[in-house]
């Protein structure tokens, strides 16, 4: 779809610097911003859609709505590979498929890029998870898939 123009939210002015996620430390902070200064660690996904430029750059220059504050515990490679992909696995999971504590999560390719990130929401909103292929596909109930990753619930009562 990107390639073919079709994907409205990628179209980029060119010439286009290509990223969506980004870790960084601030380097300055525009009037009225009060939750960033300099020196602060930063991540978030900023850029390189609905026009805005991308990351894969030195310097960007980014809405301050977009960051967060990049936990002390995760270098800035850990954070930089985070926001589109935790993004992705929320939407799935609690958004559309609205899961509770005490359903099943199967997520095939648990660990991969978003797979990994399902696991680790699933246990921390206490779901059961398991990152393989079970056989049950009689217990499936049908949700919306995720990106590359194939979220399956099971009925609470099937441990």
């Amino acid at each position: 779809k990107i390639r073919a123009g079709k994907a409205g939210h990628a179209q980029q002015p060119l010439p286009a610097v290509l990223g969506l996620d980004m870790a960084g430390i601030v380097e300055d902070a525009g009037p009225g911003v009060t939750a960033f200064k300099p020196g602060d660690e930063v991540y978030g996904m900023v850029g390189g859609v609905g026009g805005l430029q991308g990351t894969l750059a030195e310097f960007v220059a980014v809405d301050a709505d977009l960051l967060a504050h990049k936990p002390k515990n995760l270098s800035m490679r850990e954070a930089a590979a985070l926001p589109l992909v935790t993004i992705t696995a929320w939407e799935g999971l609690v958004d559309r498929a609205k899961v509770h504590a005490g359903q099943t999560v199967l997520a095939h390719a648990g660990a991969g890029g978003v797979g990994h990130i399902v696991v680790q929401i699933a246990r921390a909103v206490e779901l059961r998870s398991t990152p393989r292929y079970q056989r049950r596909r009689k217990r499936l109930w049908k949700i919306s898939a995720l990106c590359r990753s194939t979220i399956a619930l099971f009925p609470s009562k099937s441990t």
